[in-house]
């Protein structure tokens, strides 16, 4: 049995992903985590596989607590990772705030480790 998580997974490339891997590599079951736990559902009724939704904002501490949580309590064994979640900071460089600078980086960061 193949599991993959994917964060990122209610919008956008991680979706996709799910699409693909289901397809090409017909994973079994999948992690989806992401804020939107509506899109989340109706991917999961599209892939039609086991899906294990976790909503969270991996942006904050309290999402990222959930997740921790979630795969400690579970500790599933993992075939695939894919890391999609993120948002756009739009703008030069001076112009972006810090704070989104800061959050977009913190999210990149503590999701790989």
């Amino acid at each position: 049995m193949s599991l993959a998580v994917i964060t990122g997974a209610s919008s956008g490339i991680g979706m996709e992903f799910a699409r693909q891997m289901k397809e090409k590599l017909g994973v079994d079951e999948f992690w989806l985590v992401a804020r939107n736990a509506d899109r989340m559902k109706a991917l999961e009724e599209e892939l039609g596989v086991r899906c294990n939704i976790i909503s969270a904002d991996l942006s904050t501490d309290e999402g990222i607590e959930k997740y921790r949580a979630e795969l400690t309590k579970k500790k599933p064994e993992i075939s695939y990772l894919v890391l999609a979640a993120g948002f756009g900071v739009f703008g030069s460089f001076d112009t972006v705030s810090e704070k989104n600078v800061a959050e977009n980086l913190k999210l990149s960061v503590r999701l790989s480790q």
